[in-house]
């Protein structure tokens, strides 16, 4: 800096003055400590107080901008001002510092002031060396083993026959699997002492668990070459089959891995036939429960798949309705509509389907109780449109109407102040009945501007479908 200007070197007259007065202070404070009394805690607490803050009885060193005692401030200049010290007692005070915190396991403390004395660059290649072995020594036991060794090689420069260096140095490497490189460190110890036992513990060790990382490294490339074949069958396959994959550019197995968790390890293979082999969903909405069946294979008809699910009716099937003959399946176009499937068909057959996409990797079907009240309610699509800037308190009415499997009929829409719309679903097909539907108008407004929403039998909290019989003035 511009301003500062070289300290004069203190005199051996000076530093002898320094510590007279260090002296003095020291049998003044002592002097002046509250006097206890057998009865004054207070006091005791108080002397026990200035005792821990006294620079020469303090056992922890003062937290950084801390106010410093005077005498501490003293100790310090005598110990770490570069223009009181030699650059090697400067070093040699650091390092005494790191051995200090290092044999009290305080090791990033003691890297910090073994690198503090690595900075002065004493020009003792013995003590730079030691520094940077004993920093070595301290990464080691945080488990720093990059650091370590790059501490152990620096030392090694310094002191190429180091042989407590050479020791940490192949440890290292055994710990990040540089076995080789632990080998010739080994070798090096050896070449001085044939006999060193744990240098030729560490040499077998390192070259056994080379042999077994470079088996394992086979073993992966093998297995990875498998992989990026059998990705390649596989996605070939699909695509010769016409089968659509959401987001299918670039299509790759990572596309197809299901997201479900009961059918993670069920990804679509290919079996000993030739066979695309699919993990399956079976959603049945009226209980809201789901089947997850981890290999369909693609020549399988529906029909075969519900036979053998349903070969004993399950628990949630009280009133042993699913029966496999009164079943229709469903499954959810890109349109939001609902398909009707044949289950006389093969699986492949249906998927190679123009309107079915393949989502998650997992094809998905409904199950449905034929001609029931779910399956009617079901299959009741909701397609709203509103204004761009439509508001709860809007009287406009939006446009709506309701998309059946086979048909479309229309809906008119009142607004009321009560919170919800109100929507009347005219000429129902399967049920002649008209329904209303009332939602509420912060969802209403959600589906801004159009957008479809599925009836899932009351599934949606908040919604309400309700039949009313059919009047002559609700049908104008």
């Amino acid at each position: 800096m511009a301003d500062s200007k070289p300290k004069s070197q203190i005199s051996d007259e000076e530093r002898l003055e320094l510590a007279a007065k260090l002296d003095r202070d020291l049998d003044e404070f002592i002097d002046n400590l509250p006097k206890r009394k057998q009865e004054e805690t207070t006091s005791f607490d108080r002397w026990e107080e200035e005792i821990a803050n006294h620079p020469f009885f303090m056992k922890e060193v003062p937290e950084p901008g801390s106010k410093l005692h005077p005498l501490y401030e003293g100790l310090q200049k005598l110990k770490y001002d570069p223009e009181e010290n030699e650059p090697e007692e400067l070093a040699l005070a650091y390092k005494d510092d790191g051995n200090f915190n290092f044999k009290h396991k305080n090791y990033r403390m003691a890297i910090i002031a073994y690198t503090e004395g690595i900075k002065i660059k004493c020009g003792n290649a013995d003590v730079e060396a030691t520094l940077y072995n004993n920093r070595s020594a301290s990464h080691y036991f945080l488990k720093n083993y990059r650091s370590a060794l790059l501490d152990a090689e620096l030392a090694l420069k310094l002191k190429p026959e180091y042989d407590k260096v050479l020791s940490r140095a192949a440890n290292c490497c055994f710990k990040m699997e540089k076995y080789d490189k632990a080998v010739e460190f080994c070798d090096k110890i050896l070449d001085k002492n044939k006999n060193d036992r744990e240098a030729l513990e560490l040499r077998k060790n390192s070259i056994n668990q080379a042999k077994i990382k470079e088996r394992n490294e086979r073993k992966r490339e093998t297995a990875e070459k498998k992989s990026r074949k059998e990705e390649e069958l596989i996605v070939g396959e699909i695509i010769k089959r016409g089968i659509q994959i959401a987001g299918g550019d670039n299509l790759t197995l990572s596309k197809l891995e299901p997201q479900f968790p009961q059918l993670f390890n069920s990804r679509v293979y290919i079996n000993e036939s030739g066979n695309l082999v699919w993990p399956v969903i079976f959603f049945y909405p009226e209980y809201k429960i789901m089947d997850y069946i981890q290999h369909f294979n693609e020549q399988n008809t529906f029909m075969e798949q519900l036979v053998h699910v349903f070969e004993t009716s399950p628990e949630w099937d009280e009133e042993r309705k699913y029966k496999v003959n009164n079943l229709n399946v469903y499954f959810e176009n890109e349109k939001r509509k609902n398909v009707k499937v044949d289950v006389s068909k093969t699986l492949l057959e249906i998927l190679k389907l123009d309107d079915h996409i393949i989502k998650e990797g997992t094809p998905k079907f409904v199950i449905l109780v034929a001609n029931s009240k779910v399956e009617r309610l079901f299959l009741v699509v909701l397609l709203l449109s509103f204004p761009p800037d439509f508001h709860p308190q809007d009287t406009r009415r939006p446009s709506a109407a309701v998309l059946g499997v086979d048909h479309v009929s229309f809906a008119s829409v009142a607004v009321f102040g009560s919170g919800f719309a109100t929507v009347f679903i005219e000429k129902f097909k399967v049920t002649q009945l008209v329904f209303s539907l009332q939602i509420p108008l912060d969802i209403y407004q959600d589906w801004n501007p159009i957008s479809a929403k599925r009836l899932l039998y009351d599934e949606v909290s908040g919604f309400s479908l309700a039949p009313v019989r059919c009047s002559r003035d609700s049908e104008k």
